[in-house]
């Protein structure tokens, strides 16, 4: 009999002691001392976001939606460090070359959208268009301030490839002095080119010196055979 009480006896203090064990252990008040927990920064007014900074501004297409056919578009000039301008950059052609199964209707051309400037900048850029046909015009017509030391140059770039050129119309004194009307490759005080590829944007770079003013007006087709 008091075999068994010292057992009973020994039971008892030995739970007594991991219960005691349990209580005294760092956490015991009810914080479980092994859960991870994280620290989220919170963000002060001006701080970037990281999703802001992951994610860099690109220039939007103009102009945007579907052309309705009425009126033309008016694309704007911007800051030529948009797109990181540089004048010790040479740029290199590619030659653009039309698909075979592509019949080019120039006849029932239509305005698409317009570029004019009378206030003339040394160095200029336009916004980003986007061309939704097969294949477009560009009309020029340049008016010189000075015919002697007058000098047009333009560039005709890709969005998605700015190193990409796909034409250039250069014009110096003798184009001024002589003025012509020709058309496709003559870089006379008023032109036009040609261009057998679309569904992408572009964008123009232009060059003056003593210019007193410029238009560009880009047409498209009413309609196009393939």
């Amino acid at each position: 009999m008091d075999m068994q009480r010292i057992d009973i006896l020994a039971c008892c203090v030995l739970v007594l002691s991991l219960l005691a064990c349990g209580c005294t252990q760092p956490g015991g008040d009810g914080a479980q001392s092994g859960t991870n927990t994280t620290t989220v920064p919170a963000l002060t007014p001006g701080s970037p976001s990281p999703q802001a900074e992951s994610s860099s501004p690109r220039a939007v297409p103009t102009p945007p939606g579907e052309w309705d056919g009425k009126k033309p578009y008016d694309v704007k000039f911007v800051d030529p460090a948009t797109y990181h301008i540089t004048l010790t950059v040479t740029p290199t052609t590619t030659p653009v070359k039309p698909p075979n199964d592509l019949h080019v209707d120039t006849v029932a051309m239509k305005d698409y959208a317009k570029i004019s400037s009378t206030k003339v900048e040394k160095v200029m850029t336009t916004e980003i268009y986007h061309i939704p046909f097969p294949y477009w015009e560009l009309d020029y017509t340049v008016n010189a301030q000075f015919k002697e030391r007058a000098r047009f140059d333009l560039e005709v770039r890709d969005a998605e490839d700015p190193n990409r050129l796909l034409a250039e119309v250069n014009m110096n004194r003798a184009n001024f002095m002589t003025p012509k009307n020709n058309t496709l490759g003559n870089t006379a005080n008023s032109g036009t080119l040609l261009f057998r590829e679309g569904f992408k944007d572009y964008y123009f770079v232009i060059r003056t010196d003593k210019i007193s003013s410029f238009s560009l007006v880009i047409k498209v087709p009413e309609k196009y055979l393939v």
